[in-house]
């Protein structure tokens, strides 16, 4: 169950998350929950969302041979379930995903039209 001092931490395509160093570019990484709140969304408090903010990010990925819906592809997105205090590498025990950035950016935001569910989300993008 996720909890208000979970931690995201973003790394390079094809790393460790117990051991890499947060990626360079973006403006907080890794990042704590939002505001350090955890949204439930039924009544018995056992379906939850975490929200982190990262900040614009100011470096793109290597997008050469990656099909829209593969998830090895771009940051490995790490998550540090906050038993600890998330402040060693080896603390991300988790891979939660991938984050793909096809270009730099000067700004970004969610799309909460698009259905997030837990391997996706949608944003809008200010190039």
């Amino acid at each position: 169950r996720l909890g208000p001092k979970d931690r995201l931490k973003i790394i390079s395509e094809g790393g460790d998350c117990a051991s890499d160093a947060p990626a360079y570019g973006f403006g907080f990484n890794p990042a704590w929950v939002h505001d350090e709140v955890t949204h439930y969304t039924d009544a018995m408090n056992t379906t939850s969302i975490n929200e982190f903010r990262v900040g614009i990010a100011a470096v793109g990925t290597q997008e050469d041979g990656c099909s829209p819906d593969d998830t090895t592809c771009g940051y490995f997105l790490c998550y540090c379930p906050g038993v600890g205090d998330c402040s060693t590498d080896d603390q991300y025990t988790h891979r939660a995903g991938a984050l793909r950035v096809t270009e730099s950016i000067r700004g970004i935001a969610l799309d909460f039209d698009f259905p997030i569910t837990s391997y996706a989300l949608g944003i809008h993008v200010d190039c």
